[in-house]
This record gives C-alpha cells, structure tokens and sequence, in this order.
C-alpha cells in the first residue's frame, strides 16, 4: 500500500494514544463544498464544531465521512519562519553557527494533505520534510514584572529582540516651526559622532537609517530614526544617542514641545484685548486654572496639581 498524508495523520494520532497517555483528540480543518469548517476526526468520520481549533469550540452534531471532505491545512498564517542548519545532514562540513539561522518561507510551502507538490520552475536544490510543531502553554515574566501567558495553541507570532541582531527606534517630537530638514541633519550628526567613538563603534553594525515624518502629535512633529546595534547592545547605544541628541538639539536651538493647551474662540469671535497690568499674580493663576479646567476632562486631575 502506497501511504499517504491521511495515512500519516491517522497513525501518528493512533500512536501518540497508545503511550500510555489519554487519547489523543483528532482535529482537522476541512472543506465541503463551499464551506470550509473545522472537526474531530473519529476512525474514518468527521464530527464538526463551531467556533476554531484555538479558541472556544463546541460539537454541532454534523457528521461526514472522511471521503466526503477535503482536509486542509489546520491554520492560514500570515508567515512562517523556520530554523535552517540545525542539524547535521544540513550543514555537512560546513561549521555549525553559533546561533540558530532564521529563514522565511512563503505560506504557499504550506500544502493541504495529499495535495501535488508544486516545484517551482528553475528550482535544482528541492528538500521534503515532515514537520512537528507542538506548543506548551507557559508562563513569561519579564523584567517589569508584566506576566505574559500564552495558553496552549494560543501563540500566533512573539518578538525576540536578540535574534542576529537588535534595532533602536528613535521617536523624535520637535516643535512645529521647526524645519524637518534641519533635523535629521541633527539626527545624522549625532549618529556619525557616537559611531567614530570606539566604544561604541564596535556596538554599532550599521549606520543610522532615518525613515522621515513619522506622525504628526497635537504639539509636535515626531521624525523617525532606528540604528542597527549588537543583539542587547541597543539600550547602550540609544541612550548615548538620545543624550547627544538633546545637547545637540540645544546647540541648534531646535524645540522639543511640551504638552500645552492654545484656547481657541471660533472665528465668529471678535478679537479681545487682554490687560494685565494691576492684577496680582494668584488671580491671574485662577483665571488660567478656570479657563483650563471647562475644557478639560473630568476624568482627568486638575490643571496645576
């Protein structure tokens, strides 16, 4: 008998029931016409259920037999990322790296069971593999004491900063008269200063790369920058920049805002003078806290606390 994918499945599920474990629950992804659900699989039956393989789900009593199906991959990711040389037959002579190389493939390598391989045209270098991804619910703690749980099944993507390499983005608020140009002038030269510097030098691998105009804030305008660095090297490198930068900030005269409220009338106001002269400094600090506070949000403290 020439054994398929199905084949496969349904062994590799037998098996994983017969190591002394509770059964092994079955699920699968399938499609029937033009409706695409998910189920238990049971012997040569698919028992359907509502909602999705990785969150809530509950049996709706449909059943179809296995023939009457089309079994599809069990999830549609918007990625994939996989582990090159990580073992011997892939790596031959060639030394192995001193951490793991991260490649990408595209979400068409993903093939449904005992659907044709499609080789792509050109291609000389063509490797198969069985793949087995199984994820154990765990509990992360980070430094700030944030406890991150990720259930089981429940993982769709998670951000190492360290992997090869590390980035520092740097969001830059300046005031809105300033020119733009100007600063990534500033942004540049800091960067060219701190990456002559051997102690930093030998932290940095690229050189600053500015993106521009990030977004516009309600008092500034935010220039957006990001320097490559050594993995966990980045903190080190961002802080000196960062301290640089508000030196040199201050050397251009470039302003970097601070909150502040502008009181606006409408333009069916007419204008209106304001004399200050003969008043005492407290009255004037009521009138501004009063003038603040009706436009404020009362869930918000008061202005001047």
């Amino acid at each position: 008998m020439q054994p398929t994918r199905r084949f496969f499945l349904a062994s590799a599920a037998v098996a994983g029931a017969g190591l002394g474990q509770s059964p092994v629950t079955r699920f699968v992804r399938y499609r029937r016409g033009a409706t695409v659900a998910c189920g238990i699989l049971d012997g040569g039956v698919t028992q359907r259920i509502s909602g999705n393989l990785f969150g809530a789900r509950q049996p709706t009593g449909e059943r179809l037999k296995l023939s009457e199906v089309r079994l599809l991959c069990p999830c549609e990711p918007s990625k994939i990322l996989a582990v090159g040389l990580n073992y011997k037959s892939h790596i031959g002579d060639r030394p192995a790296p001193s951490r793991p190389e991260i490649c990408f493939k595209p979400v068409s390598a993903l093939l449904p069971p005992e659907e044709p391989i499609m080789i792509p045209p050109g291609a000389n270098n063509v490797h198969y593999e069985g793949e087995l991804v199984l994820v154990i619910g765990k509990q992360l703690r980070r430094a700030t004491k944030t406890v991150h749980v990720f259930p089981n099944g429940a993982i769709t993507s998670l951000a190492n900063r360290s992997m090869g390499y590390s980035r520092y983005v740097f969001d830059l608020g300046v005031a809105y008269k300033e020119d733009t140009d100007r600063v990534i002038e500033a942004v540049r030269a800091v960067a060219e200063e701190v990456g002559n510097e051997p102690e930093y030098a030998s932290l940095i691998l690229e050189p600053v790369e500015v993106m521009g105009v990030e977004r516009f804030d309600e008092s500034a305008v935010v220039v957006r920058a990001r320097i490559k660095t050594l993995p966990g090297k980045q903190f080190i490198v961002g802080r000196e920049m960062n301290r640089r930068l508000k030196l040199k900030f201050d050397e251009m005269q470039i302003e970097i805002p601070f909150p502040h409220t502008s009181l606006y009338f409408g333009e069916a106001s007419k204008p209106v003078e304001v004399r200050l002269s003969g008043i005492a400094r407290e009255e004037l600090e009521q009138v501004a806290r009063k003038l603040l506070a009706e436009g404020q949000d009362p869930n918000q403290p008061p202005a001047g606390r």
